[in-house]
């Protein structure tokens, strides 16, 4: 991604929608975990989830993966700030290469960028017996998606299916799929709103023409989202890995 994307989304809480009740929402349902469980959180940008995580699993030791550095730095301080530091590590590199094992393997709106069916198959490959896995995907909402739409966001996610297509993904990875639920509309908010915020924050200094056009992409997603919002949305996937 350009140095302006990240101008934008520098020191945000959070790189997509989602909330720390969401979070532990999905965490509820993975039902009984180790008293001292091995958690990774693949991409896991600035660390909000990593943390909600690490403080919701006392006896957790949490991994958080992300490519950005600067992300894993907020981490270090977000860990820092909740006291949890001597329990949280930052791990530089792709979400395919670290070598784990886990017992929770995490993932908010990241395995897209490497291929959801790819980034499955290589989680199931480092997960405990007994792992439970819970990751967010993007999904059509609807079949009547309008054709506007579906050809935008397809041109960005060609792989881009319903919530059945990603059941399927995760089963054919070797996964049990245990519970999902959608994202409520606030969950994006949570997300769009800061960005928002920092464009025009941004706005009202000197601007580049290549971070104009960043300003302008931003904003551009956020209210397409207002827009048409009710045909895609995230499906939280809950499962556990199925015992050869």
């Amino acid at each position: 991604m350009s140095p302006e994307f990240f101008q934008v989304h520098r020191d945000l809480d959070r790189e997509g929608p989602g909330s720390a009740a969401t979070t532990r929402r999905a965490l509820a349902a993975c039902g009984p975990l180790p008293d001292k469980p091995r958690v990774i959180d693949f991409g896991c940008g600035p660390g909000q989830p990593t943390v909600t995580l690490a403080n919701a699993l006392p006896g957790a030791a949490v991994v958080g993966v992300d490519l950005h550095r600067p992300f894993l730095d907020q981490l270090e301080k977000r860990a820092a700030a909740a006291n949890v530091s001597d329990r949280v590590t930052a791990w530089h590199g792709s979400m395919l290469d670290h070598p784990g094992p886990a017992d929770l393997i995490w993932s908010e709106g990241a395995a897209y960028s490497v291929g959801v069916e790819k980034a499955l198959r290589r989680w199931h490959a480092i997960a405990s017996p007994d792992a439970r896995l819970a990751f967010s995907e993007l999904v059509w909402l609807t079949a009547d998606v309008p054709t506007d739409l579906r050809a935008m966001l397809e041109a960005e996610y060609p792989a881009l299916g319903d919530v059945e297509t990603t059941r399927k993904r995760t089963a054919a990875a070797g996964w049990y799929v245990i519970h999902d639920f959608i994202l409520p509309a606030s969950d994006w908010s949570n997300y769009y709103d800061p960005i928002r915020a920092r464009v025009a924050t941004l706005r009202a200094q000197p601007c580049s023409p290549a971070l104009t056009a960043a300003l302008d992409e931003s904003i551009a997603e956020a209210d397409i989202y207002d827009r048409y919002g009710q045909y895609y949305g995230y499906v939280f996937v809950i499962a556990r890995k199925e015992v050869p």
